[in-house]
């Protein structure tokens, strides 16, 4: 699991990110075990946002950028967590530029 986001709404209580879902799914594809991780940043005053592995989600505001992916756990599709990177990346350069 990343605890980057616990860190980055350590930093800056009032962020936006994601952290996968809310309750612990089991999907075909795979589970989100760290649900406790998104009550810890919204006690921090942090707000969350559901999103899948293989999604991004940008906090334009605060320029921050966060993805799920190593919050979810498979046996098979890690693609997902590939294009979750992937999308989190995209958006990171998409910031840089402006």
């Amino acid at each position: 699991a990343s605890m980057a986001p616990v860190l980055a709404c350590r930093a800056l209580p009032s962020i936006e990110v994601t952290m996968g879902y809310e309750r612990d799914e089991n999907t075909r594809w795979g589970n989100w075990p760290h649900t406790n991780m998104v009550q810890t940043v919204k006690s921090m005053g942090a707000r969350h946002n559901v999103r899948e592995p293989y999604e991004a989600y940008v906090d334009e505001k605060n320029k921050v950028v966060s993805t799920p992916s190593f919050m979810w756990e498979t046996d098979y599709h890690y693609h997902y967590i590939f294009d979750g990177i992937g999308n989190m990346v995209k958006h990171i350069l998409r910031l840089s530029t402006k």
